[in-house]
């Protein structure tokens, strides 16, 4: 059964007027590859009255992703997507990170542990130079290294919109942390303190990353979206 978590309450600021949306061609694209549940989250998608969509766990595919990120493109209300616990895989990753490049509403997007590499996470740092509305991005639990975190800090340089990161159980060593270290710093960004180890914690606290910088981050999204759904 699909677990479909959304609100319909105090829908986001819809784009200026003249805003040219690209048409999306979900159904042509991909008339027979998604499932079900894939399908559902799809129509949710293109109802544009839903700001908080969570499909955790649902066997959400790389062609089920590529669907939903082409809904993403048009879709005028959704702010916060969890897709956390599923197999889009660097496919799903690049698609998604191409619909950040023209979403204008998507505050809160968070993809754990997905198989995600560095293939996927150089896609959403190039999506994040020019994304001017995400605040909080969960890439955690994933297969990323050094090469993936480093491009993610570089594009923090361009970024103006980002406070929250969870990059914690990935395949990242002291060259990629220190990257993510200097990012952090200098853009005041919080770490997802719920979940981060002791041993990346150290290493952070190493480059000088200390308690400012880490934050409740489960507890944050748990108020979140009780705050939305009453």
């Amino acid at each position: 059964m699909l677990k479909l978590q959304f609100s319909s309450l105090s829908p986001a600021k819809p784009p200026p007027a003249g805003t040219q949306l690209k048409t999306s061609s979900v159904s042509e694209a991909y008339p027979t590859k998604l499932s079900n549940e894939e399908n559902k989250v799809l129509e949710k998608l293109r109802s544009n009255d839903t700001t908080i969509l969570d499909v955790a766990s649902n066997n959400i595919s790389d062609a089920g992703a590529k669907a939903i990120a082409e809904a993403l493109k048009t879709n005028q209300t959704l702010t916060h997507l969890g897709i956390v616990n599923n197999n889009i895989s660097d496919a799903g990753a690049k698609a998604i990170a191409e619909a950040l490049k023209t979403n204008q509403t998507l505050t809160r997007l968070y993809m754990s542990n997905n198989n995600i590499s560095d293939t996927g996470a150089k896609a959403i740092a190039e999506a994040l130079k020019t994304n001017q509305t995400l605040t909080e991005l969960d890439i955690e639990n994933n297969n990323i290294s050094d090469a993936g975190a480093k491009a993610i800090a570089e594009a923090l340089k361009t970024n103006q919109t980002l406070t929250g990161l969870g990059i914690q159980n990935n395949n990242i060593s002291d060259a990629g942390a220190k990257a993510i270290a200097e990012a952090v710093k200098k853009h005041k960004l919080l770490i997802a303190e719920d979940s981060i180890s002791i041993d990346f914690r150290k290493v952070l606290f190493r480059f000088q990353v200390h308690a400012e910088h880490f934050e409740d981050v489960q507890a944050k999204r748990l108020k979140n979206l009780s705050d939305r759904v009453r």
